[in-house]
């Protein structure tokens, strides 16, 4: 067992603005992790590079055995002890205990970008070359070729999937030979994806959520400018009430509810939270942030590269910055 020193603190020892703290835990892992995925404030796991899997117990973050190398992009859980991670050329794996990873067959050797298990049996996982997967069954992966978008001779990368319940599901691309990219929205358990009209042009589509039919926000990019897209129920427009990120790409997002929201950022690692009206700057690292979530909103967790992982807590039990304490955290190898 390794164990390391984790000082809650951030770069510069100011309190980030507006009250939110957000603590960088510091573990011996230099990989990127790519996914976070809480259950409960101390039930978690972190999908990485190199197939690593952390699991976390309230105290500690514990390295899984997982038994591939292959870099995992995402991470899903539907309960206490089943989940998946997928990850390139074609990876997924799953656990039914919580601790031990067997390999499923994707039946494809694309990268998989992306996984969203609407329960035990139902799930999509999303890649390179318009990959897009489903199981019916939590075991067996089939692809669907049931969307349609122009023609330009060339695949997409589907970026990520997310579902609201088992109807309503939105698909994102990344924009191929130098097009944009598309948004899909499914409102029949994805027997039908529909091609969105959105305006701007050729912006990837990053990443994707459904807080309601009436609110849904995409992170995009092009030319070195990011911004954000959101559906009102009738029509897609660009967000205003955010800041330039400039070349920050908007790689995660997680909502509680139309009030409360919160995304990441690529490059610079922005944190941003979403209060029914504004986006407002919460954190920045300075390095790369990959994905985010909450397990209540008081407790929530984000992850980028070289084993960034920070820690937020709310205002009420959150330590005093200018003290500074130092605690202690085990990285298992298991």
């Amino acid at each position: 067992m390794l164990t390391c020193s984790c000082k809650k603190s951030n770069d510069n020892n100011d309190p980030p603005p507006n009250g939110t703290v957000w603590n960088v835990f510091n573990i011996p892992i230099k990989a990127n992790l790519n996914s976070v995925f809480m259950i409960n404030s101390s039930l978690g796991w972190i999908a990485g590079d190199s197939g690593i899997i952390l699991k976390y117990n309230g105290t500690s973050w514990i390295k899984m055995s997982t038994n591939t190398d292959q870099n995992l992009m995402a991470v899903y859980f539907v309960d206490n002890l089943h989940g998946w991670a997928v990850g390139n050329s074609g990876t997924i794996i799953a656990t039914s205990d919580g601790l031990n990873w067997a390999k499923q067959q994707s039946g494809v050797k694309k990268n998989l970008k992306d996984i969203y298990m609407n329960n035990l049996t139902t799930g999509w996982a999303v890649g390179d070359d318009s990959t897009l997967l489903k199981t019916t069954d939590g075991l067996n992966w089939v692809k669907k070729t049931n969307f349609f978008y122009p023609s330009h001779n060339c695949d997409e990368t589907f970026n990520s999937v997310m579902f609201k319940d088992l109807n309503n599901g939105i698909l994102t691309t990344n924009g191929g030979c130098n097009s944009s990219g598309f948004i899909f929205l499914t409102n029949d358990g994805g027997s039908t994806w529909t091609l969105q009209s959105t305006p701007g042009n050729n912006y990837d589509m990053w990443s994707g959520y459904i807080v309601n039919n009436n609110d849904i926000w995409v992170g995009t990019y092009a030319k070195g400018s990011s911004g954000l897209l959101h559906f009102n129920g009738l029509t897609w427009s660009f967000n205003d009430v955010v800041p330039d990120l400039g070349s920050a790409n908007i790689y995660d997002f997680y909502f509680f509810n139309s009030n409360n929201g919160w995304f990441v950022t690529k490059y610079d690692g922005q944190i941003y939270n979403y209060n029914g009206t504004n986006w407002i700057q919460s954190y920045t690292i300075g390095k790369t942030l990959y994905s985010i979530s909450f397990s209540d909103t008081s407790n929530g967790w984000a992850v980028g590269g070289n084993g960034i992982i920070l820690k937020y807590q709310s205002p009420a039990n959150a330590i005093n910055y200018s003290i500074k304490p130092s605690k202690s955290i085990s990285y298992e190898k298991k």
